[in-house]
């Protein structure tokens, strides 16, 4: 409970998404930072990209990494949002991808697990471990295994991707700005 997510926008977003199909869209939203995992994460998204070639990644966020980032036809770089401008991207998402390193908290998984998306995260981000129970509404995943874990989701038939966004939404609920 180190930091604590406004669940206004994220609740709004959360119904928006029960009448709008998932797209075959992971996404990241963080800085393009070393330490966030971005470069695993696009070697193992690219990788599975002729598997999957449905599927894209949608990566919002500048940083360190920008001038580096990698540029694949199947993934976006759509630099930085302010927070209003994030709904069009979590609306339609599959599911939301953080594979950080080191990550004390990360506020964003709360913001995501409020809006109903199902996580794959490093058990190294803080909030996973409130905001993330294993099979339930994701997975954990870390440099060994992320194709894996990415592969496990793409794979995943919407249907169980629906009962995992209603357990992120009941997770990112359990916690909020009075109980902070």
């Amino acid at each position: 409970g180190f930091y604590c997510a406004d669940p206004r926008p994220f609740q709004v977003v959360y119904q928006r998404r029960k009448s709008i199909p998932p797209a075959k869209k992971l996404l990241y939203v963080g800085r393009y930072l070393e330490i966030k995992g971005l470069r695993e994460l696009w070697a193992a998204f690219a990788e599975l990209s002729d598997e999957f070639p449905e599927w894209e990644l949608h990566c919002v966020g500048t940083g360190d990494l920008w001038e580096e980032r990698m540029m694949h036809p199947k993934i976006f770089h759509h630099g930085f949002k302010q927070p209003h401008e994030l709904a069009p991207f979590l609306e339609d998402a599959a599911c939301f991808v953080m594979p950080s390193k080191k990550e004390p908290w990360g506020v964003v998984l709360h913001e995501m697990a409020i809006a109903g998306l199902p996580l794959l995260a490093s058990d190294s981000v803080g909030a996973s471990s409130h905001f993330l129970v294993e099979e339930e509404n994701g997975f954990y995943l870390n440099a060994a295994n992320l194709s894996d874990r990415l592969r496990k989701m793409l794979f995943m038939p919407d249907a169980d991707k629906e009962t995992m966004s209603e357990r992120s939404h009941q997770l990112g609920m359990s916690h909020g700005p009075r109980d902070w």
